[in-house]
């Protein structure tokens, strides 16, 4: 048995042949994953909650809010400013 925490790694060792790894569904890249089998095991698991936590009066660049917009689309850009202003 093999143990890693990142998700790259635990790709490099099935890829070399030790084995299976367990995924979050977000580290699964079809694209780029296209010698590696997937199966759903969301039915073993419960559901995970993603948290962002931002430093009030911060500045966020346009990547910052398209990265939370892709797990968290209701948190518009001017829903997260307002909140980091203190309103």
């Amino acid at each position: 048995m093999l143990t890693a925490t990142d998700v790259d790694v635990m790709k490099t060792y099935v890829r070399s042949g030790l084995g299976i790894a367990i995924v979050a569904s977000i580290a699964w890249m079809p694209e780029e994953d296209t010698d590696l089998h997937a199966i759903s095991a969301s039915h073993l698991f419960a559901p995970a909650t993603i948290k962002v936590v931002l430093r009030k009066g911060a500045f966020l660049r346009s990547f910052v809010f398209a990265f939370i917009a892709s797990f968290a689309p209701q948190l518009r850009r001017d829903r997260i400013q307002r909140a980091l202003s203190g309103h």
